[in-house]
C-alpha cells in the first residue's frame, strides 16, 4: 500500500517569496514521488527548525485532505497499484498539474472521453465510435485512467503499436452494462495506422456565415 503524507521541505523555502509550498509525499515500492499541493507556509507556521507544521487550522485542514488521499489510493485495488510506481499515485491525485513552465499538462484520455461525448452529441457517431475506440485501446495498454499528452513519447508509441500488434484480452460493457472479456486479435498495419495516426475532428461548424 502506498503511504501519504504532506510537509515541509527546508531547502524548498524561498525567502524572496516569503513562503514554501507544501508537497505530498507518495511512498510506494520503496521509491518516492513529491508532487505539490495548493497549500504554502510561512515561517509563523513551522517550527523553528522548518520541518513541522505548528498552525492547527492547517493540521486540520491537511488532516482531511490526507483522509481523501488514502481514500482515493485504497479505490485503485491491491493488483492495479502493484502495477503503478509513485508518479503514477501521484498523476492519479492530481489530473491536473503544472510544470516548471507553468503551462497545464492536458490528460489525454480525460480529453478524448470529453471529446467523444461531444462528438456524440453532435450526431457524428461514425468519427465517435474510432476515436472511442483509439482512447479504450490506449487505455487498455498504459493501465491507467490518466495519461499526459505530453509524455506519449516516440518510444511509448513504438511499445503501443507492439502492443495492438500481439492478441490480448479486453474488458468491456456489454449492452446489459455488464463487464465481458473480449479476445482481440493482432493488428495489420491498416489497423495500426488508423489507432497511432487518428486524428481528433473539431467542433462542428456552420457553413453559413454568423451560424
Amino acid at each position: 500500500m502506498a503511504t501519504v503524507n504532506i510537509k515541509p521541505y527546508k531547502h524548498h523555502f524561498k525567502d524572496s517569496h516569503k513562503t514554501m509550498n507544501l508537497k505530498l509525499t507518495i511512498y510506494h515500492k520503496g521509491k518516492y514521488a513529491y508532487p505539490p499541493t495548493d497549500y504554502f507556509v510561512s515561517r509563523s507556521q513551522l517550527n523553528k527548525g522548518m520541518n513541522k507544521i505548528i498552525d492547527k487550522d492547517l493540521i486540520a485542514n491537511l488532516t482531511v485532505d490526507l483522509g481523501n488521499y488514502r481514500k482515493a489510493i485504497s479505490s485503485l485495488g491491491r493488483d492495479r497499484l502493484n502495477e503503478m510506481t509513485p508518479q503514477d499515485v501521484a498523476n492519479f491525485l492530481f489530473p491536473v498539474v503544472k510544470n516548471s513552465a507553468d503551462s497545464i499538462k492536458v490528460d489525454f484520455i480525460a480529453f478524448g472521453k470529453q471529446r467523444v461525448k461531444e462528438l456524440r452529441e453532435e450526431k457524428r457517431n461514425s468519427y465517435a465510435g474510432t476515436l472511442q475506440a483509439v482512447v479504450n485501446n490506449f487505455q487498455d495498454f498504459v493501465k491507467s485512467d490518466l495519461y499526459y499528452i505530453q509524455d506519449i513519447t516516440s518510444d511509448v508509441l513504438k511499445k503501443y503499436e507492439k502492443h495492438l500488434r500481439q492478441p490480448y484480452k479486453q474488458i468491456r460493457l456489454n449492452q446489459f452494462k455488464k463487464e465481458v472479456e473480449i479476445d482481440q486479435p493482432g493488428m495489420d498495419d491498416s489497423g495500426i495506422y488508423v489507432y497511432i495516426s487518428v486524428k481528433v475532428p473539431p467542433p462542428f461548424r456552420s457553413k453559413v456565415a454568423g451560424k
